[in-house]
């Protein structure tokens, strides 16, 4: 979840907006796409009408929402990329939530790509035509077995919350209480395991720089893992949207390390007067 509030913060906060609606239900010829040409025909199950809506970011780099009508449930999305992009699917226009059960993301690809979703289980969305995001797919296999951990310490803390009520805050609560943190930090270790077998065996991939990235907001991971993994990174995943946000992001954190000089900082004293950080040399 946290993956998706960071890309839509990301879209919200960078870039214009470029708002367009999709008129056409059909591309002209199935068979022939222009250059960074992607086109999405997919159906909704469970639902015959109303709108689907698509976040991205074009070939320009700029942030686009896009809208279709159901038609039957099916539905048609156009559009430029420049590779492989993250994307965000919106089953209601006026959707806020993040935990919205009407919304996913996927990887688009320039090509053709069939897509399948369940209404109230977005989250259950398949995409083909990516790689990449078949790529994402089989890194989410790979956390299956995490997911599950983290169910079941969900029921065990909504157990221990139900004993505090019924019966009152006691040692044994308390005991409960460390041992479950216990787990969840065995458990985000073995998630940051996942993520990092995955980025630093798979360089050419862009999910790579979208886990560092993710890892490296949680302050999860060392400057020296996430920079040397960031390095091995071929050249199209490190120019990529998080690839850039990635080196901004390790600049900024050598900026600071023990033993390098302070960034230049001008700012005004209270009398309106500008001074820097080299005056005090």
């Amino acid at each position: 979840m946290r993956r998706i509030l960071v890309f839509v913060l990301l879209m919200q906060s960078f870039c214009p907006i470029k708002v367009s609606a999709q008129k056409d239900t059909q591309p002209k010829d199935p068979s022939i796409l222009a250059r960074n040409e992607f086109v999405i025909t997919g159906k909704i199950t469970g639902r015959d009408t109303g709108h689907l809506v698509i976040l991205y970011y074009d070939k320009t780099g700029k942030f686009v929402k896009d809208t279709t009508v159901l038609n039957q449930g099916a539905f048609t999305f156009k559009g430029f990329i420049s590779e492989p992009t993250r994307a965000q699917l919106i089953g209601d226009l006026k959707a806020t939530s993040m935990s919205d059960p009407n919304r996913t993301a996927v990887f688009l690809e320039p090509g053709h790509m069939q897509l399948e979703l369940t209404e109230g289980f977005f989250f259950k969305a398949k995409l083909s035509g990516s790689n990449t995001q078949t790529e994402f797919d089989e890194f989410h296999k790979t956390e299956e077995r995490c997911r599950l951990i983290s169910d079941s310490l969900k029921t065990e803390r909504a157990a221990i919350l139900e004993t505090i009520k019924n019966q009152g805050k006691s040692a044994e609560t308390d005991q409960r209480f460390s041992n479950l943190n216990a787990k969840y930090a065995a458990l985000n270790e073995e998630k940051n395991k996942v993520a990092i077998d995955f980025f630093t065996n798979r360089p050419d991939s862009y999910v790579s720089p979208l886990l560092m990235w993710d890892a490296n907001d949680k302050d999860q991971l060392t400057y020296e893992l996430i920079k040397s993994s960031y390095n091995k990174l071929s050249d199209g995943p490190k120019n990529s949207l998080y690839g850039k946000l990635m080196d901004k992001k390790i600049k900024a954190k050598e900026a600071v390390l023990v033993g390098n000089a302070l960034p230049g900082l001008v700012a005004k004293d209270m009398n309106g007067k500008v001074f820097s950080l080299e005056q005090f040399k």
